[in-house]
């Protein structure tokens, strides 16, 4: 919220725009559209009339005055819903690998649920067992419907009926279902085409590659 105020004000100082009124720029929010959630919001904002009224000493955010705005708009609207995150689905994960490969047999999981810092979650998982590899890379990963280079879980224990591994790729490779790796206990395993994709607001990274996700939320 900082830095969206903090945005705004810079448009203004450098003349690209107008200073916001407080009640305009609350309703902007989802949830917040209709004047009597605006209204109810900025009185208790005290002299605060427009998004510059923010800036304290040495041209500088007040930090608290924006996060007991932020409290404020929060109190006055529901979480989010996992249905606004959106999702890829189990459609279009079955048409792009029917598009890749020979499918055998395909099949589709998505879990929803809330991390530690409170927002939600959803984790689609699809696996298909094909005719063969085409050598290349049969495994991907994605967050926010975008690719990453590898495991965005794999610090994340995965706890199943019959076994438990860290990390996506372990988990895999335990069910003899990993497309590049086949084990001793199963050297005739089924060739697989699998995808995984975590889709959450304002994802933590614990790295600048903006791979791995930090889902305790830099605790």
């Amino acid at each position: 919220m900082e830095k969206l105020i903090g945005a705004y004000i810079g448009q203004v100082w450098s003349g690209e725009a107008e200073d916001l009124p407080l009640g305009t720029f609350v309703r902007r929010f989802k949830g917040l559209s209709s004047s009597a959630k605006a209204k109810r919001v900025s009185r208790f904002m005290g002299g605060t009339k427009h998004l510059s009224d923010f800036v304290g000493r040495g041209n500088r955010l007040d930090s608290t005055r924006v996060r007991f705005l932020l409290e404020q708009m929060q109190d006055e609207t529901p979480a989010p819903s996992h249905k606004a995150l959106g999702r890829v689905g189990k459609e279009h994960f079955e048409e792009r690998f029917n598009e890749m490969r020979i499918v055998r047999r395909f099949n589709y999981k998505r879990v929803e649920g809330y991390l530690q810092s409170g927002l939600p979650y959803t984790f689609e998982f699809a696996v298909a067992e094909i005719d063969q590899t085409s050598g290349e890379n049969d495994l991907f990963f994605g967050v926010n419907h975008s690719s990453t280079f590898g495991d965005p879980l794999e610090d994340v224990r995965f706890k199943g009926p019959k076994y438990a591994a860290t990390g996506i790729e372990e988990f895999l490779d335990k069910g003899y279902a990993h497309p590049e790796f086949h084990t001793f206990d199963d050297p005739d395993g089924p060739e697989t085409l699998v995808a995984t994709h975590v889709i959450t607001p304002a994802p933590l990274f614990m790295e600048r590659g903006k791979t791995k996700l930090d889902i305790w939320g830099g605790k």
